[in-house]
């Protein structure tokens, strides 16, 4: 039977680990991740979980002991942000192109310097060319829930990618929120076993031919692989055809639990609306108060819940956009990257809605009901082609603007 339990965002995280069957969990200290490996730890102490802790010197270690145990068909996880994630980027970026499902909690915290602890996407936003889902969360429900999804998306045969699973540093992982746990049998009904293919065994696998592959040519004393662009071609397909794997697997969910996340976005009135939201992890909350407060006054707005920034959902995006005049798009990385992808996807489509852009809530500003209200505000000016609207820029908040004393 499915339990209830108050969950922070790395418990939530914990847990799914628990009922997905993980077996290595990988632990370095890093705030404000520290809870996930913790909170395993208990769970093995109190014989609810079986499972290794491999508690290691360095992120890079540990990133190399998963990467070993995942090629052995070991379940694994790693709780991790920030500094610790570029830390690992060796590893990191190995895990993808050797086709391991590696799994990395990752409670979003902004980069030094300055030194801070609260939350922007910084960190994983840097690793989007390196072939990982990305998955973005909004609560800690929704942890547990991408959690257990991610790991039947990214053990599929037809994707064999890793995965960060994506949720705001102390906003999310060190909030409460009334979790729904699934039934453990129905979860393992959702999940097969993670089995590596006999001639991937690593024991017996032929380095040699990985690399070489018995087709060489030498170039001064190099040798180089003449089907290294191939493999990376079969890579980058992969993550593309991802997208369909993450809404399989939505979509079974939903009829496992009820709780239905709509697979690579969640459209919320979408279909009549002239201006449409578009928004990733915890800011996705207000603005559906937003949209829920000026529906009820008769104002034609929506909301796209973006959850699989990699892949990129280019087609879903363009059949919801169709009809809209105008897209706002509110998102917590100081580049920019989703408007820079949503422009790109909606490209050559006529008529287009024209395309906001506001960076808001990096190093963990503060995103209000007004503040979200205010670019709702901006995004029905330029569905009405008011000049003087910015294509892109930085939304710095209301409640700082007004104690400054420049007025909101």
């Amino acid at each position: 039977m499915p339990v209830s339990k108050s969950l922070t965002g790395n418990y939530a995280v914990s847990h799914a680990a628990r009922l997905c069957g993980v077996q290595m969990v990988g632990f370095f200290p890093i705030g404000p991740s520290d809870e996930v490996a913790e909170e395993i730890a208990r769970l093995v102490r109190k014989g609810e979980m079986q499972a290794t802790i491999m508690d290691l010197e360095n992120e890079r270690s540990v990133m190399s002991a998963l990467i070993m145990a995942s090629e052995g068909g070991v379940r694994t996880i790693f709780g991790t942000n920030s500094e610790g994630l570029f830390f690992a980027a060796e590893q990191i970026k190995h895990a993808a192109p050797s086709r391991l499902p590696v799994v990395l909690a990752v409670a979003n915290r902004a980069l030094e310097p300055p030194l801070v602890v609260t939350p922007d996407y910084q960190d994983t936003i840097s690793f989007r060319d390196c072939h990982w889902l990305q998955l973005y969360c909004e609560n800690p429900q929704d942890v547990l829930d991408t959690t257990i999804q991610a790991y039947r998306i990214a053990e599929d045969p037809r994707v064999m990618l890793p995965a960060f699973v994506c949720y705001e540093g102390w906003e999310i992982s060190h909030s409460t929120y009334a979790c729904s746990l699934p039934d453990a049998a129905d979860v393992q009904r959702f999940l097969p076993p993670y089995r590596r293919k006999p001639e991937e065994d690593f024991l017996l696998f032929d380095y040699r031919a990985m690399y070489a592959d018995g087709r060489t040519e030498t170039v001064g004393d190099e040798t180089a692989r003449d089907d290294y662009m191939e493999k990376r071609f079969r890579l980058m397909s992969a993550l593309e055809g991802a997208g369909a794997v993450v809404d399989e697997a939505a979509a079974d969910y939903a009829r496992m639990t009820g709780r239905d996340y709509g697979g690579v976005l969640q459209a919320v009135s979408c279909e009549d609306a002239d201006v449409v939201l578009v928004t990733m992890g915890a800011i996705t909350s207000a603005a559906r108060l937003v949209v829920k407060a000026l529906r009820e006054e008769g104002r034609s707005v929506g909301l796209i819940k973006l959850r699989s920034f990699r892949p990129f959902p280019r087609a879903a995006l363009r059949r919801h956009l169709a009809r809209a005049k105008a897209v706002v798009v509110i998102e917590r990385d100081v580049s920019g990257a989703v408007v820079q992808e949503l422009r790109n996807a909606l490209y050559g489509l006529a008529p287009a809605p024209r395309v906001l852009g506001r960076i808001v809530g990096i190093g963990g500003r503060d995103v209000t009901l007004d503040d979200v209200i205010e670019l709702t505000e901006e995004g029905f000016a330029a569905a009405r082609s008011i000049d003087g609207v910015d294509e892109q820029r930085w939304h710095f908040g209301l409640a700082e603007t007004v104690a400054a004393g420049k007025g909101a």
